[in-house]
């Protein structure tokens, strides 16, 4: 059983595309540069370009992945986003009303969902743990958070 404080991040396998493609042309990339079929002024920029391809296709799931940052504490859930500029929502436990799950038909095979921590002060959901590795896990540890609060085991 997973420990408090779980501290999550955005799964990689949501990413399978990202970094198949980036994958991809860095594979192209080492294949030109290792050919000799024209000038090395001509490898060389193809190399570049394909490598700045790669980089392009990685950077937007290296910026998801670690600009999102999920905390389920004993008594508060909390989600922080961003980089430079910092978002966080911090809800207490004691204040959720609900916990819901969402999951793909991808999300399931990969086994990566969205979970949702709502409250009474609002219609739309109050925190987001978005893309996350094993939701139906996340969850019910959440619930048991919620139904038992300061009584949930961190062994």
């Amino acid at each position: 059983m997973k420990k408090l404080p779980l501290r999550l991040r955005p799964a990689w396998r949501t990413y399978v595309l990202n970094i198949g493609c980036s994958l991809a042309f860095l594979a192209l990339a080492l294949y030109v540069g290792l050919d000799t079929w024209s000038s090395p002024v001509v490898q060389e920029t193809v190399v570049y370009w394909l490598n700045g391809l790669a980089l392009l296709a990685a950077g937007p799931a290296l910026y998801w992945r670690y600009s999102h940052l999920y905390v389920l504490e004993d008594g508060r859930v909390t989600s922080r986003k961003g980089i430079f500029s910092v978002s966080t929502t911090t809800v207490m436990l004691r204040d959720v009303r609900s916990v819901n799950m969402t999951q793909s038909l991808i999300g399931r095979i990969f086994d990566v969902g969205t979970l949702t921590f709502n409250t009474a002060a609002a219609d739309e959901p109050d925190v987001l743990f978005d893309d996350i590795y094993t939701p139906r896990t996340v969850m019910q540890l959440a619930q048991r958070c919620i139904a038992s609060p300061g009584k949930t085991s961190t062994d």
